[in-house]
């Protein structure tokens, strides 16, 4: 179903599961960013990458990297930030229309 007005929304985590929900986001003509700690996309899949027989995971990771290029999903890698005083990392919303 295609969205009525233009939303922008935040998907926190890179792997199948985040990866998923921000293709799905932006092919549903929202504007769809999403967010990970870590250097590469994947989540638990690149540690799962390392057990022999389990290296079809790496189609998976492939394919989701082709559906964020051509869904035009904002992918932010390397990102943190730190709540003055807190020892974990938090993400705060930019502006009111970012959920």
């Amino acid at each position: 179903m295609p969205a009525t007005q233009c939303r922008r929304y935040a998907v926190v985590g890179a792997g199948p599961a985040g990866l998923a929900a921000a293709t799905t986001l932006a092919n549903a003509a929202t504007t769809s960013t999403c967010i990970e700690s870590a250097p590469q996309i994947g989540g638990q899949f690149n540690m799962a990458l390392r057990v022999p027989g389990k290296e079809e995971f790496a189609e998976t990771l492939r394919y989701f990297r082709r559906r964020i290029q051509t869904t035009g999903v904002r992918l932010q890698l390397n990102h943190t930030r730190r709540c003055p005083g807190a020892g974990r990392p938090t993400l705060r919303c930019r502006d009111p229309g970012t959920a």
